[in-house]
This record gives C-alpha cells, structure tokens and sequence, in this order.
C-alpha cells in the first residue's frame, strides 16, 4: 500500500502481493456530485496486458470526497473475473481461467501538514486440487490484509513517515510470489500453493523524506516478519528481517 502520495522507497505488502500493478481496459467514471462518485470497469485481468481466455473481469466503484476534496477520501471496490489461464486439462486453450474476487476499500485523510491513508482488501481465488500441494480437491484459497500510512510534514520540505501492513494468506497462493517463500512451501514449479500454509505475514517501516522541488530523497528502515521458517544463502533459518532503502529520484 503505497497511495496516492507515493510515502515510501519500497513496496509495501498489499502493493507486491494483493493489489494489480496495471490494468488494461475500459474505466467509466461518473461523478452524480462533487461529493459522491462512481466507477465501472471491464479489463483483461490483472497485470495481464492481453487477454487469456474468453471472459472479461469487471469491476464497480464507489467514492466519497468529503467537501469535495481530492484530499480526504473514502473509496470501495469490488472486482471479479477470470483471471488467469485455466489449469489441467483447460490450460493453455483459451478456456475461461480460474476466478479471482476481490474487495477493497482505501481512504485518504489530509489535514494541515499531516496525511493518513489506509487499505483494507480480501479476496479470493479457485483452483483445482491438483494445483495446491497436500489438496485432494478443489479450492477457494482466500486472503485478507490491511494497512495504514501516516506521514508528517516537520519542516519546509521535510517529513517522517511510517507504514505498518499485515497479509494472511490461507494457502500461500499470494505470498509465494516471493521466491524464498515459495521454497519453504515446497512448490517447486508443479504447485502454486500449500494446503495449510495458514501464512501471516506482518511489515513494519519508518522513514524520512526530502523534497527539493521535483527531486526527493528517502531513507527507511522496515522490518518483515513471516509466521514460517525461511532459509537465507547460507541455510539458516529466520523469520524476521531488517533492511534499509534508500531513495533518490524525481517526480514530475
């Protein structure tokens, strides 16, 4: 969950492995009042630039804008569609892939020179057993995460931020985009989950920001942490993890 405001050097938990980088497709927004707004969509699928298969995803909108600013906001949507390429014997002819459902509500609140964002999103997907590792039919593997994000502006230019995430992933389907944790499921490159995983993942970061007209500067510090055990280069086994970014670039 990174938002409108772009807050953070990395990528958040929501944003690497709920929310779709990209959508390709047609969007229609319409807004009844300055207040109150909505939204319809009919895309390929998520992050997918073409289509892979004969169905469409389609998805609603719905916004408020309190006084009708784009500043403090409170947004619900609801997606649903086929979104990837069938499996077994459907794959890789065009069949109507497996279905994929998803909520989200984010919101926005500015106020002075403090912002609060926040998102809360769960959905689910179906798949056939013989793509989930220890299933012996199919399955609706499920996810839920939230997250928050607030920043403060302390001087010209200068604010400190912080984010804090969590993601629990029922069968790892979401999670195991990240190849560490692929391994400890034991997916190998047959499975795209693992029945039980129960995986909760949790994500912690403060940070700085400088902002000299449309350049910035960024340093944060983030701590993750996983309820499963995962091996670093050297075999040993951890479950929590520190890093440190930082970031140098411009908008326009």
């Amino acid at each position: 969950m990174d938002g409108s405001q772009n807050v953070t050097a990395s990528r958040g938990l929501l944003f690497s492995f709920v929310d779709p980088f990209g959508q390709v497709g047609l969007n229609w927004h319409h807004a009844f009042t300055p207040t109150w707004s909505s939204d319809v969509w009919v895309f390929n699928g998520e992050d997918r630039l073409q289509d892979n298969n004969h169905g469409k995803t389609l998805g609603f909108g719905l916004t408020y804008n309190h006084g009708g600013t784009a500043d403090k906001y409170l947004s619900i949507h609801a997606y649903r569609g086929p979104e990837q390429a069938g499996l077994g014997s459907s794959a890789n002819t065009g069949a109507e892939g497996r279905q994929r459902e998803r909520v989200c509500a984010m919101g926005q609140w500015v106020w002075g020179k403090s912002t609060l964002q926040g998102e809360v999103s769960v959905g689910r997907e179906k798949f056939l057993g013989s793509a989930i590792l220890g299933a012996t039919a199919p399955v609706n593997a499920t996810w839920k995460g939230y997250g928050l994000i607030y920043k403060q502006e302390v001087a010209s230019g200068v604010s400190l931020f912080a984010r804090a995430e969590y993601l629990a992933d029922d069968f790892g389907v979401r999670l195991s985009a990240d190849p560490s944790i692929k391994e400890s499921l034991g997916l190998g490159s047959t499975y795209l989950g693992l029945q039980g995983a129960g995986l909760k993942a949790q994500s912690y970061t403060v940070g700085v920001e400088k902002k000299h007209g449309p350049a910035f500067a960024r340093i944060e510090v983030r701590q993750d942490r996983l309820n499963r055990d995962l091996a670093d280069v050297n075999g040993a086994t951890f479950r929590d993890g520190l890093s440190g970014t930082v970031s140098l670039g411009a908008s326009f």
